[in-house]
């Protein structure tokens, strides 16, 4: 879940429904996390001007509200309140913890035929017990589709259209998401529940392949739905004929919700939830005490920043000698360990967290039971869309990788660039040609985190399959598998000496590796909660762990199974990434925050950012920050001065999940989940 603090003139009650922050925002409206009387999550949903000014729609959509308070279901979340009479007019749904079908997708990757099975007779009857209500969604896509824990819901009834009523634009402008359109809507034509039912096959397609059977959102799109066949050539066989059969142009040769119900029934859908896959992502939540204290109404003006250590003693080894006063002026490079930075969501509100995204420390999303869906008339749904608009023939923008880019990280000599996808692959790219020198192939499941050894021999990855791969470099193959976590592997980084290896997971601990024999050597288990990233201290002998809450733990490398030294930072809900030069931490956040610790104290002020903070990467002369934000921006900050240096770097269609600088500090790359590498020069 993003969840953002609220801004000024937001409300702080809408209802009966007391307001906590801000979940996401549209063309029809501001979605807000809320908890009601009773103490229960909420989404509130308040519709915005011109919409609310407008008698017409405001008929229409307390009718259409009515309605979808009728829908129930397994999969379908429940509209349990409204103000549609009042001005402004709002609804409440139940709020759902998980990623969206998106965000999975694009973390994880493409998903097993039987796990799209399984989905696809959730929906169907999710589309049962709305069609029944006589309403039709409109919007069915990856986005609108949420993975709980007790199974996937259908979400965002906010243009549901009462069967009888007849299609409707908005000064030539289409209700939905183009490219999961069926080729009746896409004409503005009357719509019913074989709409929907080609909307399911395009989810499906995405959900088993990553993409949409019609491509990205550019103008195109409308064409091919309407008149070309779907590219189901990625489809597993299992599957083609069912998701075939949804797509058919013609509404009347497409297979009834009913028909769709028996045919999956047939097949073996019974598997438990959620499968292994995603497992870790749809159980990653926002701890209660997290929520309900992220963006309190009852706060006003900026929020004040506050760090506590306990105990300080333990940590003190971290300060090397030069530095027992504050130097801003000097600084070695930063090492490569701690300037690889995977995404880190821990609560997509984290984003993918990431990591929010994406997962604790993955980017992984608990998401609105209301997804905001726009009236879209320039055709760009950059988010929602199977494929996007063509990346610019631009060498600083490198493209190959087929799901997000989990993490960036430079060779010390500068000369090659690694990046780890969620297509299950990790590319070494030639920093002088700007080419794709070598993909490394292995891992299972979504490669979340990668770090260059300091004598550039050996590369280390970590992945969703549970498993650490150390890469012999020059022959390009695997060398050695680490294998003890039991959850996500979210980081990885060498000791400066090369000697040890340390890793993070969604199990809830941190690791040490011989990295020479492979080895474990220690396990950091403190916090009950994701370790989103590990990193050195300059000299080794200090393992910092970021968690999934508001804290950072401090080990001593020389005596691991001591007790951590713990930085606590108050007004944060996830640590996404840690960054470290040779006299100050930076720690990123959730809510966008940014804070500075020079090994004794505090250095005010924080850097506050409009959405949370994924990565952050000190310049190698310490005296600048790179910092990338969920909403696809890079910001430069002066950690002297505490300003921001010149205007955002901006390019990425969403969320940056990892930076990294080159040694010599020219290069900035930054990996995201539209799937991109981009190169900046600094």
């Amino acid at each position: 879940m993003d969840l953002d603090p609220l801004q000024p003139g937001d409300p702080i009650e809408i209802g009966s429904y007391r307001l906590l922050g801000r979940l996401g925002q549209g063309g029809m409206g501001q979605v807000y996390l809320g908890r009601s009387p009773g103490g229960r999550k909420v989404a509130v949903k308040l519709i915005r001007v011109p919409y609310a000014d407008d008698a017409v729609f405001r008929r229409r959509f307390s009718r259409e509200v009515k309605a979808a308070r009728r829908v129930g279901g397994y999969y379908t979340a429940q509209v349990i309140d409204d103000g549609s009479d009042e001005d402004p007019p709002w609804m409440v749904t139940a709020y759902v913890d998980g990623p969206s079908l998106h965000k999975a997708v694009r973390t994880v990757g493409p998903l097993p035929a039987e796990t799209v099975q399984t989905l696809g007779a959730c929906l169907a009857e999710g589309l049962a017990a709305i069609h029944d209500c006589g309403l039709v969604h409109r919007d069915l896509k990856p986005a609108n589709v949420i993975l709980a824990a007790d199974g996937p819901r259908i979400i965002d009834f906010g243009i549901a259209r009462a069967l009888d009523t007849k299609a409707m634009t908005t000064d030539g402008a289409l209700l939905g998401t183009i490219p999961y359109m069926s080729p009746e809507q896409a004409r503005g034509q009357l719509v019913g529940p074989p709409s929907d039912v080609f909307s399911l096959g395009s989810v499906l397609c995405f959900a088993a392949t990553g993409n949409g059977p019609f491509g990205g959102s550019d103008a195109s799109v409308l064409y091919r739905i309407m008149s070309e066949e779907p590219d189901l050539t990625d489809v597993p066989e299992s599957l083609h004929g069912l998701i075939s059969d949804c797509l058919q142009k013609d509404p009347a040769d497409r297979v009834a919700v009913i028909g769709l119900l028996e045919r999956l029934a047939t097949a073996d859908t019974s598997r438990s939830w959620p499968p292994r896959l995603i497992a870790d992502l749809v159980h990653a939540r926002v701890p209660e005490a997290d929520v309900s204290t992220v963006g309190d109404p009852a706060e006003s003006g900026p929020k004040h920043h506050h760090s506590t250590l306990a105990p300080p003693d333990d940590i003190q080894a971290f300060k090397s000698p030069e530095s027992a006063a504050p130097s801003w002026d000097t600084g070695p490079p930063v090492s490569p360990a701690s300037g690889t930075q995977p995404p880190r969501s821990p609560h997509a509100q984290y984003s993918v967290r990431r990591r929010t995204v994406l997962l604790a420390g993955l980017g992984t999303a608990a998401a609105a039971a209301i997804a905001i869906p726009v009236a879209i008339a320039n055709l760009d749904d950059r988010r929602g869309s199977g494929g996007g608009a063509a990346i610019p023939a631009d060498p600083n923008v490198l493209t190959g990788h087929k799901g997000a880019v989990n993490s960036v990280g430079f060779s010390l000599d500068g000369k090659t660039l690694a990046s780890a996808g969620a297509d299950h692959t990790i590319r070494l790219w030639d920093m002088a040609s700007r080419k794709t020198r070598a993909s490394l192939t292995g891992h299972t499941a979504a490669v979340m985190s990668v770090a260059f050894s300091p004598d550039w021999k050996t590369l280390a990855s970590g992945s969703a399959d549970r498993t650490i791969r150390l890469w012999d470099l020059p022959s390009r193959s695997t060398r050695t598998v680490l294998t003890g976590h039991v959850g996500t592997v979210t980081s990885v980084a060498f000791s400066p000496d090369g000697g040890s290896l340390a890793s993070g997971s969604t199990d809830q601990t941190g690791r040490l590796w011989n990295a020479a024999s492979g080895e474990g050597t220690a396990t950091l288990r403190k916090r009950p909660a994701t370790v989103n990233f590990v990193t050195f201290g300059p000299d080794g002998t200090v393992l910092m762990t970021a968690y999934a809450d508001n804290t950072v733990g401090f080990w001593r490398t020389a005596k691991p199974q001591a007790d951590p030294g713990v930085l606590t930072v108050d007004d944060i809900s996830s640590v996404n990434g840690l960054a470290v030069s040779s006299n100050l931490i930076a720690i990123g956040a959730t809510p966008g925050l940014v804070s500075l610790w020079d090994g004794e104290k505090s250095v005010p002020p924080p850097l506050h950012t409009t959405g949370p903070v994924n990565a952050i990467a000190f310049h190698p002369d310490g005296k600048r920050l790179a910092v990338g934000t969920s909403n696809g921006s890079i910001l430069m900050w002066d950690t002297r001065k505490h300003q921001l240096i010149g205007a955002p770097f901006t390019g990425h269609r969403d969320a940056v999940t990892s930076v990294a600088f080159s040694p010599d500090g020219k290069l900035l790359a930054s990996g995201s989940t539209d799937r991109t590498v981009r190169l900046w020069q600094i």
